[in-house]
């Protein structure tokens, strides 16, 4: 049975450090709280059985062959694409000098790139919640930490700027604001391959919804142009009843004057009747 289950691991594991309790095998220092790291998968000393031994992932890095091929990794759906390339360049033999140094372990900062319709940057930012305290603004349920998590900024009103206000990403696909690619979205390399299939899953089923959803949005909010639209339909504005019942007098005296017939005077004499004889 033991034998078995060295076999049915893999050599090396990745993961994202849940605590700052680990040290490096390489370097000895710690590893920091959420940083890249990768563990060498050994057979324990003290029983039977294996164990891993923690690496900054910038000490692996330094190394050349420690690992062959992505077959020899547990973990890659849950690594953020920065990290899950930087990876694969390693054992390609393609990283950069410059890419092996993340900081003793921390994942690489991705470029915040802008996207959606138009000029959006910095409007929409996508990442996995960091607490369980945000509510969605949509549906008004929390959401729960580490679950992908989208922000739109809003105006402040208790002081002048922006902040977030944060969705499921269901509830904010159904709004139909972003128009682009998922992947334009910053944030969008800092979430995990497993969580980056889930979004595009969750985008393919709503296309009818999204669609539906942004002309109610762009009607509710381009007040301007609805107006015009509804021009012809909209009733003329109302005018003053004084001065409409003055202008109709007029009208009924010119029309009246336009069609009577015109009077022509005759002087009638009147004939005197013939005086009697005395």
């Amino acid at each position: 049975m033991a034998t078995e289950t060295k076999a049915a691991h893999k050599p090396w594991k990745v993961e994202y450090a849940k605590s700052s309790r680990s040290s490096c095998r390489a370097c000895g220092k710690p590893i920091a709280k959420d940083a890249f790291r990768l563990a060498k998968i050994q057979p324990a000393h003290q029983f039977d059985g294996l164990m891993p031994q923690w690496h900054h992932a910038s000490c692996v890095f330094h190394k050349e062959d420690e690992i062959t091929s992505l077959d020899e990794v547990d973990g890659l759906e849950d690594l953020r694409t920065a990290d899950l390339q930087n990876l694969r360049k390693y054992i390609e033999g393609t990283l950069k000098a410059s890419d092996r140094e993340v900081d003793k372990g921390k994942s690489v900062a991705p470029v915040a790139s802008a996207g959606g319709s138009g000029d959006n940057s910095g409007e929409y930012e996508i990442e996995n919640a960091k607490s369980s305290r945000s509510v969605c603004k949509s549906c008004n349920e929390k959401i729960e930490k580490g679950h992908v998590r989208v922000a739109t900024m809003v105006d402040n009103p208790r002081f002048r700027g922006k902040q977030p206000a944060w969705r499921h990403v269901k509830c904010f696909l159904e709004l139909g604001w972003w128009t682009s690619p998922m992947a334009a979205m910053a944030g969008w390399d800092n979430l995990s391959v497993k969580d980056q299939g889930e979004v595009q899953e969750l985008v393919k089923h709503s296309p009818g919804v999204k669609e539906a959803k942004f002309v109610e949005k762009v009607e509710s909010h381009e007040v301007g142009s609805k107006r015009k639209k509804d021009a012809s339909k909209s009733p003329s504005p109302k005018k003053s009843p004084r001065l409409s019942r003055i202008k109709e007098k007029i009208a009924d005296a010119m029309s009246h004057k336009e069609t009577s017939p015109v009077k022509h005077h005759t002087h009638v004499v009147k004939k005197r009747s013939p005086k009697k004889a005395v």
